[in-house]
């Protein structure tokens, strides 16, 4: 009978054992497979992700395009050549200023200035033009000038005399552009007693002293 039940021990602890021998590995094995496919769809939806970072480029590029669009005008304000001295009471031909856009485009500019060309002086025009709701101005200065002598001519007279008759000095007349004041000055004397020929001098200088001078010849003869 003893021999009997521990035959029976033997069996029931071979089986026991092979039980624990075979159940973990199919487990393990399990979990090892689905460790391993979680990993990959981890890895394939961040990839994913990745594809969609040329949006943003594209948003950069539409957004640089559009401000390239964005044009700035180039103005350019030009006085005319013209003659910006001028002598007084003479005349001044004003030849005017013009905008110009992006050297294509050119707009004459207005002015409601004048100048006073009977006193000397400065004087200053302002041109100006409305372009795209901006008033533009450009100035130009004209300079009132007496630069001109006065002019002299000998009056009529007898020059020419015999010795010991009396000489009249016939004088001189002046023409000066400034319509002012000139002083005359006479130089120089005829010896009626002695025979030669004699110079007068005529010296005429004008308010901006500005001088020019004439010279009339007596002759004295026996």
């Amino acid at each position: 009978m003893k021999k009997f039940l521990a035959a029976i021990v033997v069996v029931l602890i071979l089986m026991l054992g092979g039980c624990d021998w075979f159940t973990p590995t199919p487990t393990t094995t399990a979990n090892t497979v689905e460790t391993t496919i979680a990993s990959t769809n981890q890895t394939t939806q961040q990839t994913t992700v990745a594809t969609t970072t040329p949006t943003t480029v594209g948003t950069t590029a539409a957004t640089t395009t559009a401000t390239s669009t964005t044009m700035i005008d180039e103005i350019s304000l030009v006085l005319m050549t013209g003659q910006d001295t001028v002598e007084i009471n003479g005349e001044w031909i004003d030849t005017g200023a013009k905008l110009i856009v992006n050297n294509l485009e050119e707009f004459l500019m207005v002015t409601t200035n004048t100048i006073n060309t009977t006193a000397i002086g400065l004087n200053t025009i302002i041109y100006t033009y409305e372009y795209n709701s901006e008033i533009y101005t450009i100035t130009r200065y004209v300079m009132v000038v007496d630069q001109t002598a006065p002019e002299l001519t000998l009056n009529l007279g007898v020059d020419t005399i015999v010795v010991g008759n009396n000489w009249i000095d016939g004088g001189v007349t002046t023409i000066d552009n400034s319509l002012g004041n000139v002083t005359v000055i006479v130089t120089g004397t005829v010896d009626t007693n002695t025979p030669g020929v004699y110079e007068i001098t005529y010296t005429a200088t004008d308010s901006s002293s500005n001088i020019s001078s004439i010279i009339r010849y007596v002759t004295v003869i026996n």
